[in-house]
């Protein structure tokens, strides 16, 4: 018996050896470390830096992305005025920035795909920058999209962070106030939580898990088995952040309310500004990926058990989106169920570069087409928009 034990102990010390050998292997190699982009900037808090054309890595790690930008700070083209044909301008976050090379991203794309399809001039912009919220694309329209002078401005909402974003930006006595015992990834972690959080090994694990059949096969085991299931949720993951409680739960109603406050405030700024302008403003919908498919929610709540106490609704900030925009009778159109469609319940939905990541090319391919129809239908159709700029 104490043999069997010694052995044991053996086999146990080995396994933990070798982990910390890879892991002090995995440290020791030289990183790669992302170029700085982003300058500050005094109206929208943040822009990308002018003139770039560098190589970054893409954000599943595998390949590079060449990051260009113009001498304004966008990821897009220098556009010039007088303006040819019709000029679209795009509002919002990285998403509409894209992850991406600006030429094949959706924003880019829909100039294409309707200039092929009127046989007229049609130019798209991209004035999206990252982590902006309702507020910051407003004040991206003030001061550098009306440069521009376009006909349409569209503005692209993201259900994920965008209300959030919103508030994050507001510095009131209750943003710096107690979270009501909402418990944040800031918390103080066990020693345990610590060295699993911050290990190499680990996220190596979980960045191979996108790529590796092997590896996907392995989590997808220890999620199926309670024991190990528990201890890998309890060793990695802390409580739910604010940004995927607020509005998605009632576990702080005032600060959602105070976020769906700030969402209508900064649309009814926005589409008043366009309308005085002359242009025509319009807003798509973007879903955060667990809001489309049941398996991704379904990890989402695995993960954070809270969530289900706190009554959380992966829906509510859509509906609510939907409400202000008709509240405030703004033109809008849900890519939701268009993403539902795409991804029809697929493991890694090739409309994503990786789970929780950014659109793939695929996806900027897809939804340039989906919002081109859109548009077509809403602007074009009828020529009302080429007919007033021949005037």
């Amino acid at each position: 018996m104490r043999a069997v034990f010694f052995k044991l102990l053996l086999f146990v010390i080995s396994i933990a050896a070798a982990l910390f050998l890879l892991e002090l292997g995995l440290r020791l190699v030289p990183k790669y470390e992302e170029p700085v982009t982003i300058n500050d900037e005094p109206h929208i808090r943040r822009i990308y830096k002018p003139g770039l054309d560098l190589q970054v890595r893409s954000e599943d790690g595998g390949s590079w992305v060449r990051f260009k930008t113009n001498s304004y700070g966008f990821q897009d083209n220098e556009w010039e005025i007088p303006k040819k044909g019709i000029r679209i301008a795009n509002n919002g976050d990285s998403y509409v920035a894209g992850q991406i090379f600006y030429e094949d991203n959706f924003a880019h794309q829909i100039g294409k795909i309707l200039t092929e399809k009127m046989e007229e001039p049609v130019e798209s912009l991209s004035f999206g920058v990252g982590r902006q919220g309702t507020d910051d694309a407003y004040n991206t329209y003030r001061y550098y999209t009306k440069l521009s002078d376009p006909d349409i401005v569209v503005l692209w909402m993201y259900m994920g962070n965008d209300y959030h974003d919103n508030l994050d930006h507001v510095v009131t006595e209750e943003a710096t106030s107690s979270d009501q015992g909402l418990t944040t990834t800031h918390e103080k972690l066990n020693f345990f939580k610590y060295v699993i959080q911050n290990s190499e090994l680990v996220q190596l694990i979980l960045r191979a898990k996108e790529h590796s059949l092997f590896v996907q096969k392995t989590v997808t085991f220890i999620k199926n088995t309670p024991f190990l299931k528990d201890v890998a949720y309890g060793a990695y993951l802390n409580e739910p952040t604010e940004e995927i409680t607020l509005i998605f739960t009632s576990v702080n109603e005032a600060r959602n309310e105070k976020a769906v406050e700030l969402v209508r405030e900064y649309l009814t700024k926005f589409r008043d500004e366009v309308a005085a302008d002359g242009k025509k403003f319009f807003v798509f919908i973007l879903p955060i990926q667990f809001q489309i498919d049941d398996e991704t929610l379904g990890r989402i709540l695995d993960q954070y058990p809270a969530l289900q106490e706190m009554g959380f609704d992966s829906t509510k900030p859509r509906d609510v989106t939907v409400g202000i925009l008709e509240e405030l009778s703004i033109s809008y159109y849900d890519l939701t169920d268009f993403f539902k469609g795409e991804c029809d319940g697929q493991y890694n939905c090739p409309m994503y570069q990786c789970r929780y990541c950014h659109l793939s090319a695929r996806g900027h391919r897809r939804v340039a087409e989906a919002a081109s129809d859109v548009l077509y239908e809403k602007f074009f159709k009828k020529s009302e928009i080429f007919e007033t700029t021949r005037e």
